[in-house]
């Protein structure tokens, strides 16, 4: 059985998509817009070269994406 957090959160996006993944004090998103945004960072690594074995720091603005990693 492979649990990995990717699949664990795809199948969180399919099967119940509008509940709430992150809750901040001031933003909910949920696990469709969680898991679009996941999507959306892993592409643009791969896109420079990053492979799946590599480790990266994702630095962002919004206190609230900081919080999600």
């Amino acid at each position: 059985m492979n649990n990995l957090l990717s699949q664990i959160l795809k199948t969180h996006a399919e099967f119940i998509p509008n509940q709430p993944a992150i809750i901040s004090e001031d933003k909910t998103i949920t696990y469709l817009e969680f898991s679009r945004l996941i999507t959306q960072i892993t592409l643009s690594l791969k896109e420079i070269g990053i492979t799946p074995q590599e480790s990266v720091a994702l630095r962002f603005h919004n206190p609230t994406m900081q919080f999600m990693f």
